[in-house]
């Protein structure tokens, strides 16, 4: 069954005031093994952080789980899962790698993205990049209790 608002905990370790109306809180967040993603991410109920309207910022400190980089997506309010792998190919000029997409995004980038680093060629025929991919749909995820730092408006 995919990950759901309610298999998410949440444990306020500190909060102050960071002007203008927002707050800097500390906290750990954790959900269970055996659940799958789904795609967009996990769901944070920033209620549940002491945040009532948008978080400007969220940081994962220091993950426990090995493998996954973590990313809060704003506009969905879910956290996304991103593991690296090495995209090999001919020609990454070419539309078909709509992956690498993912590797823009995780950047904070909208546009197009050109003259990047190449990890590295065989002979001007195969080329790997680096890349970080959000992890698939129905896989299953294992736990994780993540320190956070978030920043919101109250």
């Amino acid at each position: 069954m995919a990950i759901q608002s309610a298999d998410v905990t949440y444990l306020i370790n500190s909060r102050a005031g960071a002007g203008g109306g927002r707050y800097m809180v500390q906290a750990t967040v954790g959900w269970p093994s055996g659940k799958t993603y789904d795609t967009g991410g996990i769901p944070i109920v920033k209620g549940k952080l002491g945040i009532r309207a948008k978080i400007e910022n969220f940081s994962v400190m220091d993950p426990v789980t090995p493998g996954y980089s973590y990313v809060y997506d704003v506009s969905a309010e879910t956290l996304k899962l991103f593991v690296p792998v090495v995209i090999t190919s001919a020609d990454f000029v070419s539309t078909s790698h709509a992956a690498t997409q993912d590797f823009v995004e995780m950047l904070g980038e909208r546009s197009k993205q050109t003259n990047f680093f190449v990890a590295s060629a065989d002979a001007g025929t195969t080329t790997r990049l680096p890349a970080m991919l959000e992890i698939s749909t129905g896989d299953t995820i294992t736990s994780a209790t993540l320190d956070v730092y978030l920043i919101g408006h109250h």
